[in-house]
């Protein structure tokens, strides 16, 4: 009876329990009488009643080596030896932790983060987070009291659900979780923070509502239509996209976002995008810059510049009248078209058909009412607005307001500041060749030529006079031997001297701060002091570097002992805004592109500090 009833008990347990089998279920360790699981095989699994595993979701007291379990009853607190607190309630036997006191690790090993508060007997845990896991994997900066992340890396951004990092492809700069840059032919969605290829309805745009273009790429600007449209001939562009500048020939449009030639201007002013002298024919009306004809309108014929719609000044042959119109004057007796063909009585006509009262005149002016060049062995008095004879010390003088020494010698002569005397420039072998001024006042001093006549170019450093811009050195006046290295670069391929204070276009970056080019004038040999010549043959500045990754230069001087910002593509830029840490439009170089940490940029390419509310 006794037998049949322990018969009985064994029965119902098997038949009530499932069969308990080791390495199956995560089980290590059977109990061979109830069949049941008494030992799991990971420190993250518990037994459960079925003769299995379950995973620990709480913490349970004596199970998976816990001894004290927290306050809220989800986590352990205190584990055996050998053992420290997992993130799921119990106790884990980890070789993520490299030193450990008295049940707790203290430090984690290598990319692995020590996560929870200092105070640990007052609630704080502290477990061993791999930093490669799902939750912070691309993450740059987490809250290490619970290890959430709150800041990612570059190209990254945060999910405000998850707070996991995520990718968003092509953005090229961002701040947290916000796309601020796409790459090269996307456009930003700021909507749905995307960067989205650019196609027919968002050509050239580069930032979008999510319906219609609201910012578009360098050189274009936003049409009517919300489409991008092209700046054509601008040189540089604003960061509103309207042209600051446009190239040589071109002028402003009224809206500001074109370039355009103005067909009747004869010179203009490229920085300001304004005609400053018309053709012939034609007068420049000051309220728009324009060009506009002198001959059919009574009011405005043969004027020059117009301003408030009234005449200010006449083309030459005419003058202002009291009723600000303009006629014949200076005593033209007749003229043709806008020539003076005849004078009046007592006055004489010049060359260059101006009546003038100065007998023995040539060439006379309407600006300085008198005379510019008298006959040859003359020279013009502007004392006493007369031409006098040129003997003794105003032989070969063009002109002089001083009674005892000539001013200003005639073509082919120079004048000797010391003697006041006029010497010949016409000997090509001669150091004061083409020579206007020569000038010494001091003993045991090397006369040295200090200007060239009109079309001639004075060289920095051997003085001499030479038809080739920008020419030090030359060896004759058609071959320049060496530049002025301050403002110009020996291009070796063309003997030119093309100026390396400006940056001439993209292609031809490689003149900036260079002295001389290579033999094929496609790269700089040698660049200017302070400068050095990297791999694409440009010359930048890598002395005011501070920080460098790479042999590549991440951030420059910025401090009170120099402002300079990281250009792409000529190292640090001397700058004066302190906030600028990077400078990268190549056509402006004064121009902001990122700023320094609590600084910001506004539209004109400035860093202004910000301030605290």
């Amino acid at each position: 009876m006794f037998k049949s009833f322990i018969f009985l008990i064994i029965l119902k347990i098997s038949i009530s329990s499932p069969y308990c089998k080791e390495g199956e279920n995560y089980c290590s360790r059977c109990n061979p009488v109830t069949k049941l699981c008494i030992k799991c095989q990971k420190d993250i699994y518990t037994p459960n009643s079925n003769g299995g595993c379950d995973y620990l979701r709480k913490c349970q007291l004596g199970k998976n080596y816990c001894y004290e379990c927290s306050s809220e009853g989800n986590l352990c607190k205190i584990c055996e030896n050998g053992y420290f607190p997992d993130e799921i309630g119990g106790c884990s036997y980890t070789d993520n932790c490299e030193v450990s006191e008295k049940g707790l690790c203290i430090k984690c090993k290598e990319n692995f983060a020590l996560i929870g508060v200092e105070d640990y007997y007052n609630g704080g845990l502290k477990i061993c987070k791999y930093l490669h896991s799902e939750e912070l994997k691309n993450c740059d900066s987490f809250y290490i009291s619970n290890g959430i992340c709150y800041y990612c890396k570059k190209g990254f951004f945060l999910n405000s659900e998850d707070k996991k990092c995520i990718n968003t492809e092509h953005c090229s700069e961002s701040s947290n979780d916000i796309c601020k840059k796409c790459d090269s032919g996307y456009y930003l969605d700021k909507t749905n923070n995307k960067c989205i290829i650019q196609n027919e309805l968002f050509n050239h745009c580069k930032e979008s509502n999510g319906e219609t273009c609201i910012l578009c790429d360098n050189y274009y600007y936003l049409s009517e239509n919300k489409k991008c449209s092209q700046i054509n001939y601008c040189k540089i562009v604003d960061n509103d996209g309207k042209c600051k500048k446009c190239i040589s020939g071109y002028f402003m449009s009224e809206d500001g976002y074109s370039c355009t030639p103005e067909i009747n201007c004869k010179k203009g002013d490229e920085h300001f995008g304004i005609c400053l002298l018309c053709k012939e024919n034609f007068y420049i009306d000051n309220n728009d810059q324009k060009c506009k004809s002198n001959i059919d309108e009574n009011n405005t014929k043969y004027c020059k510049i117009l301003k408030d719609g009234i005449c200010t000044e006449c083309i030459i042959g005419y003058a202002l009248g009291e009723d600000h119109k303009c006629s014949t004057s200076y005593d033209c007796k007749r003229s043709i078209n806008t020539t003076c063909v005849e004078c009046s009585n007592t006055y004489f006509l010049t060359k260059n058909n101006i009546c003038t009262n100065v007998e023995r005149c040539v060439y006379g002016s309407f600006y300085i009412l008198g005379c510019v060049e008298c006959e040859e062995n003359y020279y013009y008095d502007e004392y006493n607005m007369e031409c006098k004879l040129a003997e003794g010390n105003f032989i070969n003088c063009k002109s002089s307001e001083d009674l005892n020494f000539c001013q200003k010698c005639r073509d082919d002569f120079y004048l000797n500041f010391t003697d006041n005397l006029c010497y010949s420039n016409k000997d090509d072998q001669n150091k004061f060749y083409k020579c206007l001024q020569v000038n010494t006042t001091e003993e045991d001093v090397e006369y040295e030529c200090m200007d060239c006549i009109d079309n001639y170019y004075l060289g920095s450093i051997d003085k001499k006079c030479t038809t080739i811009d920008g020419c030090a050195i030359s060896e004759n006046e058609n071959k320049c031997i060496k530049c002025d290295e301050y403002c110009y670069c020996f291009d070796m391929n063309t003997s030119r001297c093309v100026p390396n204070d400006e940056i001439i276009s993209d292609d031809k970056m490689y003149y900036f701060r260079c002295n001389r080019t290579n033999k094929e004038g496609t790269a700089c040999e040698i660049c200017l002091e302070g400068f050095i010549l990297n791999e694409n043959g440009i010359c930048v500045d890598e002395i005011h570097c501070i920080d460098k990754k790479d042999d590549k230069c991440q951030r420059c001087q910025n401090d009170e002992n120099g402002m300079f910002c990281l250009n792409n593509y000529f190292g640090c830029e001397e700058i004066y805004d302190k906030g600028c840490l990077e400078c990268n439009n190549i056509f402006d170089l004064f121009a902001c592109t990122k700023c320094l940490e609590g600084y910001e940029l506004n539209q004109n390419g400035k860093c202004i500090e910000i301030q605290d509310n």
